[in-house]
């Protein structure tokens, strides 16, 4: 419901097929608690808009006192928020969301993103655990966590993702740091190595599987950018055994594939989207293939520099399908040319014969620095994100555009770092990826 806004209720009694139905009371609802940035339509919708999704759920990457997440209509009117701060991931069906949070545990020495959670409508927790319970059940599986200054390997935190299988399972990011000897990605000293580790959680949030980047890439492969990570800076996770780490591999997106058991992970300093053997737990971990410039497809497209760059919110869409839709923050090719935009993408895959064909490059009329999603509507058009516009200034858009790539409706948020919008039916419904 709007804020500050009178409203009638009536009861219905349900007995088999009779509806018995109460007197209508008059109702007002509440002011809106909290920070939020004001969100305005900057694009008004037009003909070719979608007349479906009335609601837009937004994950916030910073806002004002804290990061909540909270949902609009498409005039911009706060409809809902989640009470207490945490980065939510994912919508699930039925009013819940995955969260990443701050919160103490017995081992790390940071809140920063140590808890993940299920929570629902009313901010209920519904499950939680955190990165040291986590670590703990891990040491079995050959990871030995002392996240002390001094130790060698530490899971540092949950990050950017976590998605709800088929099976009730829940697969989602943590950081791995490791200490590894002078050389490696050219230190002249001992350096800290930022990875992660993609941890399946069962009903209870309790580890029944592992993939380890370390285990399954080329540990001297630095990043693209050279990045550096430190807690609570870059959007990386938190960084404990070191003052400082290269950020190697970042990753921000998953994609399970019900057919297969297998998953996709966006690698973005690697600049790869991967396909993991996975086969529900039971795989080699190994990498399947590598999507993105320098993988192991060729690209058919006609744009000259068609690889996505920084990518985010990687999946097949419609589930089963042989299209991939990913938000392309276009990062390598705007530090060439100023001009470039983030473009919502879709590639079409060939698997057997490695061919990527790049079916819709729609650019989303500014430049992001990082974050966004992209999300099939059911009209045929697009609702993408992009989620930081300005680096002095920030601010996110949520854009629509139609079949054709053009913009028919965009709403900004002002002061916020938008990580995902999701345009779905009701507070109850939850998109396809």
């Amino acid at each position: 419901m709007r804020a500050n806004t009178e409203y009638r209720m009536r009861s219905e009694l349900v007995h088999g097929s009779e509806v018995k139905q109460g007197a209508w009371m008059p109702f007002h609802s509440g002011l809106v608690d909290g920070d939020f940035a004001p969100a305005t339509v900057v694009v008004p919708r037009a003909a070719g808009s979608s007349v479906t999704g009335p609601v837009l759920i937004h994950s916030v990457a910073s806002l004002g006192s804290g990061k909540r997440p909270f949902a609009t209509d498409l005039d911009g009117r706060v409809i809902w928020y989640l009470r207490s701060p945490g980065f939510m991931s994912r919508v699930v069906p039925g009013g819940r969301f995955l969260v990443a949070a701050e919160g103490a545990n017995s081992v790390n020495s940071t809140r920063d993103e140590q808890l993940l959670r299920e929570m629902d409508l009313a901010g209920n927790v519904i499950r939680e655990t955190n990165a040291s319970r986590v670590a703990e059940q891990l040491e079995s599986r050959g990871i030995h966590s002392d996240c002390r200054p001094g130790g060698k390997e530490c899971v540092s935190g949950f990050h950017h993702e976590a998605i709800r299988l088929p099976n009730g399972h829940t697969l989602a990011i943590a950081g791995l740091e490791r200490m590894m000897p002078a050389g490696t990605q050219g230190s002249k000293e001992a350096v800290d190595i930022l990875g992660d580790v993609v941890v399946d959680l069962d009903e209870d949030f309790q580890v029944a599987g592992v993939w380890n980047t370390f285990d399954h890439l080329d540990i001297n492969r630095k990043s693209y950018q050279d990045a550096k990570c430190k807690t609570g800076g870059g959007g990386c996770p938190p960084v404990l055994l070191a003052p400082e780490a290269n950020g190697w591999t970042h990753s921000n997106s998953l994609n399970y594939i019900p057919s297969t058991g297998d998953f996709l992970v966006s690698v973005p300093e690697q600049d790869w989207i991967l396909k993991v053997d996975w086969k529900n737990g039971k795989g080699s971990g190994k990498i399947l293939w590598r999507l993105g410039k320098g993988g192991d497809f060729k690209a058919d497209a006609k744009d000259p520099n068609p690889w996505f760059s920084y990518v985010h919110d990687v999946g097949f869409e419609p589930v089963g399908s042989n299209l991939l839709t990913v938000l392309d923050d276009a990062e390598f090719n705007h530090g060439k040319d100023p001009k470039v935009e983030s473009r919502a993408q879709i590639w079409k895959l060939d698997e057997g014969k490695l061919t990527a064909t790049l079916d819709n490059n729609v650019n989303l009329g500014g430049f992001s620095i990082c974050c966004g999603s992209m999300q099939v509507l059911k009209n045929g058009g697009y609702s993408s994100v992009v989620g930081w516009m300005d680096m002095a200034s920030p601010h996110g858009r949520t854009v629509e555009t139609d079949k054709d790539g053009k913009i028919v409706y965009a709403i900004e948020l002002e002061g916020v770092i938008l990580y995902r919008s999701y345009r779905v039916d009701d507070m109850y419904s939850a998109p396809i990826k």
